[in-house]
């Protein structure tokens, strides 16, 4: 019987931890993949979704709304890091669009340019493997994260979501079409750790559910 559970953030976050032993830092598709399994246990329809995501700190964001434009090119990035301490991280984005990039890497040894998210039946992105990102000393500082997403953007009407975390700003563009993901062998192959994985991480929200007294049910 599936235990009750307090939060999908608490949730996404054991599933993470779990994710980290046998995976690297940049593991979004052992993470979609093992988080989605956890859902399915846990009674939670959910789906991959390929996106990319960029992520501004504070300093940038504040220059950004002064100046009302981005910077144009890696030299005035460059600049603006100097002046200001603005910074920017690009996670899954082909090489050249971003000053810090973040490539997916699977165990294949082949470089995937995407970021791999969960949909869920809810309404609900989680992004399992966000915390890659951070980058603290330029105060970027991200877990695992679940937000709302309209249907426009999962449907590709609206591609681009754009979302707080404190003073940082995340702009995810989403990639309907792109099924790329499952060639790799955390997607295909590792079916031993993957499921392993997805015993260790319900064993741990079961313990965390026993603990609390009541239940979160998500809407």
């Amino acid at each position: 019987m599936i235990p009750r559970y307090t939060s999908l953030p608490e949730i996404a976050q054991i599933v993470r931890r779990e994710v980290l032993g046998p995976w690297r830092l940049d593991s979004c598709i052992a993470s979609t993949r093992v988080g989605g399994g956890v859902l399915a246990a846990l009674g939670i329809a959910s789906e991959p979704l390929a996106v990319e995501v960029m992520i501004f700190n504070a300093p940038w964001v504040q220059r950004a709304i002064r100046e009302h434009r981005m910077p144009q090119g890696t030299a005035e990035i460059t600049r603006w890091t100097d002046e200001c301490g603005a910074y920017s991280v690009g996670v899954g984005i082909p090489p050249g669009r971003a000053i810090d990039e973040k490539r997916r890497r699977p165990t294949d040894g082949k470089p995937w340019y995407g970021h791999l998210v969960s949909i869920t039946e809810y309404g609900l992105m989680v992004d399992w493997s966000l915390d890659q990102a951070s980058r603290p000393e330029y105060g970027i500082r991200l877990v695992p994260r679940v937000s709302t997403v309209p249907p426009d953007f999962v449907n590709g009407r609206e591609p681009r979501l754009v979302q707080q975390d404190g003073e940082t700003m995340l702009i995810y563009s989403a990639r309907v079409a792109d099924r790329t993901y499952q060639r790799s062998v955390d997607w295909r192959g590792r079916d031993a750790a993957v499921q392993a994985t997805i015993f260790r991480a319900l064993a741990r929200i079961e313990a965390l559910a026993a603990r609390k007294p009541t239940g979160f049910v998500p809407r």
